[in-house]
């Protein structure tokens, strides 16, 4: 009933077979935003379509733990993989005051189980300053320098109290577990829908954003909105007697199943590493410690929202090398790309909506 699916699981299970067969996995490259900092090449009109291809694969780069390069049963609960409790952060030169619009950087130094320093990057940090009572807040850049240490920048945008929310998300052999699943089984949940016809015989196929191109389907994509969308074609009714749309749920988890033939020791690891359980634990979205937990900062004689020099707000705004594109104050959001409205009242910008949108009809 569902060839699409099984067809290319079967696949992906007949080559991890052969590998895990050996007592080995191999972990593939993770392309996602490389934030360590690089000398910059600067790309002419001239210049072939191929150089930029590879420019563009360089900033997406990843660095690569080395232990998550193979990954086998006996070696798998043995991997240094990077510890919140024992990862800690500190500031870097401290001083004795700080102000509004002053620049800070935190180093954050990434360890084991055992307290041991990382010497590789590749962890994904999440990092944030705050006030207490969390009504004020503007998120840091995160410098990845490939050794274990980690360089978060911050912004100062208020006065008060500030404090440093630095969260480990993912370590970096979770990233490569992650990018691991997503090239085996690109589409985690499998769809279906039912197909209903005149004299009441129904057919149920798979759906998805994408199916294989030798299988005949119905096409239900949305250019305009870039949105797409296909299921396999009935073999007997039309595209339009489609009637129902859900998420088979049996079908994913035994199709993934087939995508991660892995024992269970492992796959509890990849849980561990990937999700978060509040009774089980895991390395998912925890707090790192680190002194100070706040800084004081003064206020300056000119408002930071006043000394910001920002064009309005429109489109085609250059993208911003600030670390961070503004900050919440008292629940406010300001942008320090851009001169944005401020509404005080619901009502204000919901008469803003009104204009905009009688606008946009008269044209």
């Amino acid at each position: 009933m569902f060839p699409t699916r099984l067809l290319r699981s079967l696949r992906y299970c007949l080559v991890l077979a052969v590998i895990t067969a050996t007592g080995y996995v191999i972990v593939a490259h993770l392309s996602r935003p490389y934030i360590q900092q690089r000398s910059q090449h600067k790309v002419s009109e001239e210049q072939t379509i191929a150089e930029n291809n590879v420019l563009t694969s360089d900033t997406l780069y990843w660095p690569k733990p080395p232990t998550a390069l193979v990954i086998g049963n006996k070696l798998w609960t043995g991997l240094p993989i990077t510890e919140a409790k024992e990862t800690t952060y500190s500031l870097d030169n401290p001083k004795t005051s700080y102000h509004v619009g002053d620049f800070v950087n935190v180093t954050i130094v990434a360890r084991d189980k055992d307290g041991q320093p990382k010497i590789h990057g590749g962890d994904y940090f999440q990092v944030r300053v705050q006030s207490p009572d969390g009504d004020s807040a503007a998120a840091g850049q995160v410098i990845d320098h490939d050794n274990g240490k980690y360089t978060a920048q911050f912004r100062l945008f208020w006065a008060g109290e500030v404090k440093f929310n630095i969260r480990l998300v993912h370590p970096s052999e979770g990233c490569y577990l992650l990018n691991y699943m997503w090239e085996v089984c690109p589409l985690r949940l499998t769809f279906t829908s039912t197909f209903m016809g005149n004299n009441g015989s129904s057919e149920t196929t798979e759906c998805n954003v994408f199916l294989d191109e030798d299988v005949d389907q119905c096409d239900y994509s949305d250019q305009s909105s870039g949105v797409s969308w296909a299921c396999v074609k009935p073999k007997t009714l039309p595209c339009s007697s489609r009637v129902d749309h859900k998420v088979d749920y049996d079908l994913s988890h035994h199709l993934n199943k087939l995508c991660f033939f892995l024992p269970s020791e492992q796959r509890h690891m990849i849980s561990s590493l990937v999700t978060y359980d509040e009774e089980k634990g895991g390395t998912f979205k925890k707090t790192i410690k680190g002194r100070p937990g706040s800084i004081n900062v003064n206020s300056t004689y000119v408002p930071i929202k006043v000394s910001l020099r920002r064009p309005p707000c429109e489109s085609g705004i250059p993208t911003p090398s600030a670390p961070t594109t503004g900050f919440w104050h008292q629940d406010v959001w300001t942008s320090t790309v851009c001169k944005n409205r401020h509404f005080p009242r619901r009502e204000h910008y919901f008469k803003c909506l009104e204009v905009r949108i009688s606008t946009t009809l008269a044209i």
